[in-house]
C-alpha cells in the first residue's frame, strides 16, 4: 500500500510531505519500519527502484520523508526569489526524531520498539542515515549507508592516493565521528551498520568510516569492492535489496 502523505510541521515551518509505503493485507500486527533518506529530493526511490515490491516482501513500512534540507539536519536554508529575505531555520532532526517519529508510530500499524526501528539513504542521505544512528543509538537497530557522502567536501579535489591512513581519517565529518568515539569508550551499544559502495566510487571514507565503528564496537556488515558501478541508481537499486534482504536475516534470527 503506497500513501502520500502531508502534516503541519512546526519544526520545518511548513507542510512535510512524506511517501509511506505498507505491507499488503494488513493483519493488525505491528509492523517493522525503515526510514528511507533520499540524496536530493524526495521521490527517486520511488521512481528509481523497487522500493516497493521488496518493502512487500520483507513485510516492512517504509517511510520516506521530503527534504529541503539534505543535510538532513537543522539547518538555515535561503530560497532565492521568496518573500523572506532572511534565511528560514529549518529544524529536521526535531522533525524526524519527534514529530515524524510520533505520527508514523501513532497513526500507522507501526512498532515503536528499537529492535524494529531502521535507517537508511544514499549519499547525503547516507550521511543522514549515519548521523541518526549515532546520535541515537538507543533508537535504531540497523543503519544502511550507501555510498555515504561521510568526509569533507574539500576531499573532492585533493589528491587522496598522496594522503595517509590518518590523514583521510581526519576528514571524515567530525559530527559522525566524535559521538562513535564517546559510545566506545563508554562501552555503549552501537546499532548494526550496513554499508555499500561500487568499486567506481569514492570508497576510502566508507572503509575508515568501517574501520572506526568496528574499532568501537559496532558490528558492520561491508561491501565495497563487488560491484564496478559509480554514484549512480543501479547501485542504490541492489543497495536496499540486500540491505532489505540483511534485516529479513536477522528478524528470522531472533525468532528462532
Amino acid at each position: 500500500m503506497f500513501m502520500k502523505c502531508e502534516f503541519p510541521s512546526q519544526a520545518l515551518g511548513y507542510p512535510a510531505s512524506v511517501d509511506i509505503l505498507l505491507p499488503d493485507g494488513l493483519t493488525g500486527e505491528k509492523y517493522p519500519v525503515l526510514y528511507l533518506l533520499h540524496g536530493g529530493d524526495g521521490t527517486p526511490w520511488i521512481r528509481h527502484t523497487a522500493i516497493e515490491r521488496y518493502a512487500q516482501k520483507a513485510r516492512i513500512a517504509v517511510v520516506m520523508p521530503f527534504s529541503r534540507n539534505t543535510c538532513w539536519r537543522k539547518a538555515e536554508i535561503t530560497y532565492p526569489g521568496m518573500a523572506w529575505e532572511k534565511p528560514k531555520v529549518e529544524d529536521f532532526e526535531t522533525f524526524m526524531m519527534s514529530e515524524l517519529n510520533d505520527i508514523v508510530t501513532g497513526y500507522f500499524p507501526v512498532s515503536s520498539n528499537t529492535e524494529d526501528t531502521y535507517i537508511a539513504g544514499l549519499s547525503l542521505g547516507g550521511y543522514g542515515a549515519a548521523y541518526y544512528g549515532v546520535t541515537y543509538p538507543k533508537h535504531f537497530a540497523e543503519v544502511g549507508i550507501f555510498s555515504g557522502y561521510l568526509f569533507n567536501q574539500k576531499m573532492f579535489q585533493a589528491d587522496r592516493i598522496t594522503l595517509s591512513h590518518d590523514e583521510l581519517a581526519a576528514n571524515l565529518i567530525p559530527d559522525l565521528v566524535e559521538p562513535v568515539k564517546a559510545a566506545g569508550s563508554r562501552q555503549e551499544r552501537l546499532p548494526k551498520f550496513f554499508m555499500m559502495n561500487g568499486t567506481e566510487d569514492v570508497c576510502e571514507f566508507s572503509l575508515l568510516y568501517a574501520e572506526l565503528l568496528q574499532e568501537n564496537g559496532a558490528e558492520v556488515i561491508t561491501d565495497f569492492d563487488t560491484y564496478e558501478l559509480g554514484h549512480e541508481w543501479d547501485m542504490w537499486e541492489i543497495c536496499i535489496r540486500e540491505f532489505l534482504k540483511d534485516i529479513t536475516i536477522e528478524r528470522q534470527k531472533r525468532k528462532r
